[in-house]
């Protein structure tokens, strides 16, 4: 059996795969995952026949995957499913160790995304409108540039930086309504002080600054 024709049983159901041998085909398959069988564990779950918990870092990045193949629970390491062809998130792990990638999909929504990542969370180039069922709480950056963000309701607690376009989110922005008071509008219920730069890392992009310390503290203002 050849990538392909791998990857095409693996989908043929158009939901995570309950052949065992298949899985462990997935996972060890040098092209594929390549992971060793002490890099992981098939364990037995009413719901979904079995889950799979990895204890290293799990990538199945660029397998021009339509949905995430098998059922994952907990990723020791970073978990990576960017540049492929994903609409969601199930199946994917309910924790990870590390950073999360799934930036470069056709993703609308963030659901099934773990509630916690330590690390990274990237979610650029998707068509995310919001941030509604995705992660309340992100270790490091947040990257969710080229979207198609219309609010910041939901938006998580991100321990660093932010990167994220807001000319989509200018849209909504009423008339007479300067842009700062009208983002610390939309994020309302956080402290993060927000700077907006024209000439950003990534241009149109909003970038917040870490939480302070005392969260009392009068928010700054700068454009």
């Amino acid at each position: 059996m050849n990538q392909l024709q791998a990857l095409q049983k693996l989908e043929e159901n158009k939901e995570f795969t309950k052949d065992i041998d298949l899985v462990h085909f997935f996972l060890t398959t040098p092209y594929l995952c390549g992971l060793k069988q002490n890099d992981y564990s098939i364990k037995k779950d009413e719901k979904y026949h079995f889950k799979v918990d990895i204890f290293s870092n799990f990538s199945i990045k660029n397998k021009n995957l339509h949905w995430i193949p098998i059922k994952l629970d907990d990723v020791a390491g970073y978990f990576d499913c960017s540049k492929n062809q994903l609409t969601s998130l199930e199946f994917g792990p309910y924790s990870v160790g590390s950073y999360y990638d799934c930036s470069e999909n056709l993703l609308s929504s963030l659901m099934h995304s773990p509630k916690k990542i330590p690390g990274l969370f990237l979610c650029y180039k998707n068509k995310i409108k919001n941030f509604k069922d995705g992660p309340d709480w992100i270790g490091e950056d947040l990257r969710a540039e080229n979207n198609k963000v219309e609010s910041l309701l939901y938006f998580p607690h991100v321990e660093k930086k932010v990167f994220l376009d807001y000319k989509n989110l200018l849209k909504y922005k009423p008339a007479d309504m300067n842009k700062q008071d009208f983002m610390e509008q939309n994020m309302s219920s956080f402290w993060t002080p927000i700077h907006l730069k024209e000439k950003a890392l990534f241009e149109q992009t909003i970038i917040l600054n870490s939480l302070p310390e005392d969260h009392t503290a009068k928010k700054s203002r700068k454009i």
